[in-house]
């Protein structure tokens, strides 16, 4: 079942980000699209998601909820890695993935642009101190695991089209892409 699930999800993101893209801090441009630079991949390492092109459907209160806490959990990850960049210097995986979640951020973003909705700020709360780059990459390593966890819970809240496009694009980068990274790091891979 989880391998049609997997098989459903990849299937679902190479259709889905054939089309073309969201600038996150200009939904009116002329190519309406997200872009995507350098770095380690943010699960929408394509040329172009036009999430546009999916209706505009209307957003529940459990909808809103759901992009409430996949933002936090994004501003969550993106404090913590930065304080491991401010703390350790530019090590890897952390100044790749940083910003990865700065992308995440910004995926998340054209979804409140998208509706209309106002874009919750960054809280700014400092990440924890680790003592080496290793116990932060173990930590790095339990967050996203339950990054992972947090989408597999949202996806029972949503049911518009272009926020679960989203959501599993976030999820897979954290599956596929960055818990790999944190796992090589702490040296269990």
């Amino acid at each position: 079942m989880q391998k049609i699930i997997q098989l459903t999800i990849i299937l679902l993101i190479i259709v889905f980000f054939s089309f073309g893209c969201i600038e996150s801090n200009d939904l009116n441009n002329n190519n309406n699209g997200i872009e995507h630079s350098g770095g380690e991949s943010s699960g929408l390492d394509h040329e172009t998601t036009n999430i546009l092109d999916l209706p505009h459907e209307d957003i529940s209160a459990e909808e809103l909820i759901a992009l409430e806490e996949a933002i936090n959990d994004e501003y969550n990850a993106f404090n913590i890695y930065t304080k491991v960049i401010e703390d350790f210097g530019e090590v890897r995986p952390f100044s790749n993935i940083v910003n990865a979640e700065q992308q995440h951020i910004n995926e998340l973003k054209s979804i409140y642009l998208k509706y209309s909705l106002e874009f919750p700020s960054n809280p700014q709360k400092e990440g924890p101190a680790f003592d080496s780059v290793v116990l932060a990459c173990e930590a790095a390593e339990q967050a996203e695991i339950y990054n992972v966890a947090i989408y597999d819970r949202l996806f029972s809240q949503v049911d518009n089209q272009d926020i679960i496009m989203i959501f599993e694009a976030l999820r897979y980068a954290s599956q596929e892409k960055h818990l790999p990274a944190f796992q090589r790091c702490s040296g269990l891979r």
